[in-house]
């Protein structure tokens, strides 16, 4: 079975040739005990490495958000080698219906995938995870990466595109909850040729907006929320914090506005000269939906390609079959 795999910042996307699973990049300590009566968010994992007699459990994707006291939702661009992407690599693999002997794909950022050892690391550390594996109390299975395939984000985006232009200068941008990726590229009759020089990553994201209005909330009302809390609060228009309600739409709108420009001037300052000759800019990633209208607004050339926040995951895929069968046929 062939599988890709976007392990984001904020979200984790996966893919396969017929299904497709999301949930937000969290993993904490849990028991697999639910409240009859009620139903349960999220999901459970369970793990169990060969030769070992004791299973971990563990949550992930909501359930580690709205439950969790000790959750993890990393921020570290080292993040890739570490047990917490282990396992949310799993939870992909084994709620996509993964089994056995799997091919894998996914993705780093731009700046990140340039180091190449710390590449070759993430694909040795992908290599040795095996484990059974059980989701929500389903059938243990278990699971391997026999193949592991590493891209840029942002490149894996555009080989998401279904319909490249065939001539002009193309940027595109994959807006993550952390990092923003840039690919510039031109094409001369549907041929794509790639521009490195302006191919770069920078920390900045969906994350920044957040953390802003997490500031102004704080500033407000004195309470001391996390990213995770914020994650969670942002998405309404009113907040009731000590009996009183707070609207929090300008809060939220002042901080997409902020992030947006941020993003904005790392563009202009990346593409330098190219930036008023570029004739299209693609927009990609889950800061795509949250901030794609703010940053319309200050680059006109700007337009969000169709299911943006699967784009990188969708690429891999089909870069890792483009591999696969010039393996095939070498």
């Amino acid at each position: 079975m062939q599988i890709a795999i976007d392990l984001g910042f904020g979200y984790t996307k996966a893919v396969s040739s017929d299904n497709r699973v999301i949930f937000p990049s969290a993993v904490a300590p849990s028991d697999a005990n639910t409240i009859e009566g009620f139903n349960t968010i999220g999901h459970i994992i369970e793990l169990k490495k060969p030769g070992e007699i004791k299973k971990r459990t563990l949550s992930f994707g909501e359930r580690a958000i709205k439950e969790g006291r000790a959750v993890e939702l990393s921020l570290d661009n080292q993040k890739f080698t570490k047990e917490a992407s282990a396992v949310l690599a799993l939870a992909a693999a084994g709620l996509i219906g993964a089994k056995d002997s799997v091919d894998l794909a996914v993705g780093l950022p731009i700046n990140t995938y340039k180091n190449k050892q710390y590449r070759e690391d993430v694909i040795k550390t992908l290599k040795s995870i095996n484990a059974y594996v059980s989701i929500d109390g389903g059938p243990e299975r278990y699971i391997t990466f026999s193949n592991v395939f590493c891209f840029a984000q942002g490149v894996g985006a555009v080989y998401a595109l279904d319909n490249i232009p065939k001539n002009g200068l193309i940027g595109l941008i994959d807006i993550g909850f952390f990092t923003t990726d840039m690919v510039l590229f031109e094409c001369n009759d549907g041929v794509i040729t790639p521009l490195p020089t302006y191919f770069r990553s920078v920390n900045q994201g969906v994350s920044r907006a957040l953390q802003l209005f997490l500031d102004n909330f704080t500033r407000q009302t004195g309470a001391s929320l996390t990213l995770i809390n914020a994650m969670n609060v942002w998405k309404r228009k009113e907040v009731r914090y000590n009996g009183q309600e707070i609207n929090i739409e300008d809060m939220v709108r002042d901080a997409k506005n902020y992030a947006a420009r941020t993003i904005t001037s790392s563009i202009r300052e990346i593409w330098t000269e190219h930036i008023g000759m570029i004739d299209q800019i693609l927009m990609a990633g889950g800061g795509a939906i949250e901030l794609g209208d703010a940053i319309k607004n200050m680059l006109p050339q700007v337009q969000q390609i169709n299911d943006p926040q699967f784009a990188n995951a969708v690429g891999f895929y089909k870069m890792a079959q483009i591999a696969m069968n010039k393996t095939k046929t070498a």
